[in-house]
C-alpha cells in the first residue's frame, strides 16, 4: 500500500517512475507538459511490452502558454545534456500516440497527476518535464486508496470529453481530430472526499458548461479558519479586476486577526507571468505578508495550523483558481506538518525576503 507521503526533489521524481515502473495493469497519467526523454522512453517500453495500458492526458496548446515560454528558459546546455528539445511537447505527444499509447488532449489541462492499477496515485506540481524532475522545486502527495478511486473517476470523465481524441494524416503530420462532447456539470458533482478541483472554461471548449472551483473555495476555507500562521506557495500570482478580490479580502481579514502570512513564490522577472506576480506580491506585502522568492519553486500549496491543500493550479484567478483543469487533495496532517518542515528549511536559507 502507498504511505500517503509529501515528497519533494529527487524523491518525488523517485516517485513519480516507481509509479510507472510498478503499474501491473496499466497507468493513467495527466501532465500539462510532456518534455522528458527518459519517461518518454519508460512509456513506450511499458506500452510496447502488450502487459500494461498507458492513458496519457496532456495539453495541446504547449507554445501559447507562460509556463512553456518558462521552460523556454532551462539552460541550452543542460537541454543538449538531457536530449530534449524547447519544441519537443508536440513531438512526443505524437510519439508517444504512434507507439500505442492512449494520448488524448484537453485545451484546459494543467492538472498532473499519475494512477496505477486504480489503488495507487500521486498529485503533484511537476510536469513530465527535465525541468520539473531535475532542476524545479516541486513536491506532490501519494493518495489513498480511496481518494485514487476519485480521482480516477475525474480522469475517466476528463479523457471521455477530451477535445482531441487522436492523431491522423499522412506521413504522422501533426493533424489532429477534435470532437465537440460537452462535459455535464452534474457529472463531476458526486465528488465530496479529500479530491478538490478547478473544471471550468473562460473560451469554448468541452468543459464550458462547468464551473467547479473547489479548490479556490478550500484555499478560501483555510485561510478564513486561520488562527495561528498561513503558507501561501506558488509558482506565480495573478489576479484581473476582481477575480481575487476574495483571496485577498481573506488575507486581509486573517492579517487583521493577528495570523502571520508567508509568501514562498518564484521570482523570475524576464518571464511576463512573473512580472505580473510581483505587483500582487507587492499588494499583498503592503497587507502585512511576509514574502520570500525563489527562482526555482514550481511547488503549490496553502498551509495553516490545522489544515492543508496541495494542488496543481498556481494563485492565478484568470486560469488555475477560476478556470481550466486543476486538481488537488486536502492534506492528512503528516503532509501537512511535512510540508510545513519543508517550506520552513527552504525560507530559512533564503537569504532575502521581499
Amino acid at each position: 500500500m502507498i504511505n500517503e507521503k509529501y515528497i519533494v526533489g529527487k524523491q518525488l521524481t523517485d516517485s513519480i517512475k516507481k509509479l510507472i515502473l510498478n503499474a501491473e495493469k496499466y497507468v493513467k497519467i495527466s501532465s500539462f507538459l510532456m518534455q522528458d526523454n527518459e519517461i518518454k522512453q519508460m512509456l513506450k517500453e511499458l506500452s510496447s511490452s502488450g502487459k500494461i495500458a498507458v492513458f496519457l492526458l496532456s495539453n495541446k496548446k504547449d507554445q501559447e502558454s507562460e509556463e512553456y515560454i518558462d521552460s523556454m528558459h532551462y539552460k541550452q546546455k543542460e537541454a543538449k545534456e538531457n536530449s530534449i528539445g524547447f519544441d519537443n511537447h508536440g513531438k512526443f505527444l505524437k510519439e508517444l500516440f504512434y507507439s500505442g499509447i492512449h494520448v488524448r488532449l484537453l485545451d484546459n489541462l494543467h492538472a498532473k497527476f499519475i494512477i496505477a492499477d486504480g489503488d495507487k496515485g500521486l498529485i503533484m506540481s511537476a510536469n513530465l518535464a527535465p525541468n520539473s524532475l531535475k532542476k524545479n522545486v516541486e513536491s506532490g502527495i501519494e493518495l489513498s486508496s480511496k481518494d485514487v478511486k476519485e480521482l480516477e473517476y475525474v480522469f475517466d470523465l476528463m479523457y471521455k470529453h477530451a477535445d482531441i481524441i487522436r492523431y491522423q494524416g499522412a506521413y504522422r503530420k501533426d493533424v489532429t481530430v477534435k470532437v465537440n462532447n460537452k462535459l455535464n456539470p452534474q457529472a463531476i458533482a458526486q465528488i465530496e472526499g479529500n479530491i478538490r478541483l478547478t473544471v471550468a472554461s473562460s473560451y469554448e471548449s468541452n468543459l464550458d458548461q462547468c464551473e467547479v472551483c473547489s479548490i479556490y473555495n478550500s484555499i478560501i476555507d483555510i485561510i478564513n479558519k486561520a488562527k495561528d500562521y498561513l503558507y501561501i506557495v506558488t509558482y506565480h500570482f495573478k489576479s484581473k479586476g476582481d477575480v481575487l478580490d476574495e483571496f485577498m479580502d481573506a488575507i486581509r481579514r486573517a492579517i487583521r486577526r493577528g495570523v502571520t502570512v508567508f509568501l514562498y513564490s518564484n521570482t523570475k522577472t524576464n518571464v511576463p507571468s512573473l512580472q505580473a506576480s510581483l505587483k500582487v506580491i507587492k499588494e499583498l506585502t503592503k497587507m502585512g505578508c511576509r514574502s520570500f522568492g525563489d527562482d526555482k519553486n514550481h511547488s503549490k500549496c496553502v498551509l495553516s495550523e490545522s489544515e492543508g491543500i496541495l494542488f496543481t493550479a498556481n494563485i492565478d484567478g484568470v486560469s488555475g483558481l477560476k478556470s481550466g483543469f486543476e486538481v488537488g487533495c486536502m492534506m492528512n496532517e503528516i503532509q501537512r506538518s511535512t510540508a510545513k518542515k519543508h517550506i520552513d528549511e527552504i525560507i530559512k536559507n533564503i537569504s532575502y525576503g521581499r
